[in-house]
């Protein structure tokens, strides 16, 4: 079985509203403990700040087509179980 060692994050908040509060960065702090606890380098965050509603998200896109360039070389793509409309 092949030991996950590279990740992406991509962090969302759905309005600019909502950019004062710490939502990101507990988001981001979330995703930095799963991987610390098992070994996992996150190679970059992605972060948005977008409607969970859209499918055209520039972030995500970019995510996405970072993956792409990157096959081979990153095992998973991290976001927040609070980002349920990804």
């Amino acid at each position: 079985m092949k030991k996950y060692r590279h990740a992406v994050g991509y962090l969302r908040i759905s309005s600019d509203s909502q950019k004062d509060n710490t939502s990101i960065e507990n988001q981001k702090d979330s995703i930095k403990y799963f991987c610390m606890q098992r070994g996992i380098y996150i190679e970059k965050f992605f972060v948005e700040t977008y409607t969970g509603t859209k499918l055209n998200r520039p972030q995500f896109d970019k995510a996405i087509k970072y993956l792409k360039e990157n096959k081979g070389n990153i095992d998973l793509f991290l976001t927040n179980p609070v980002l349920n409309k990804i």
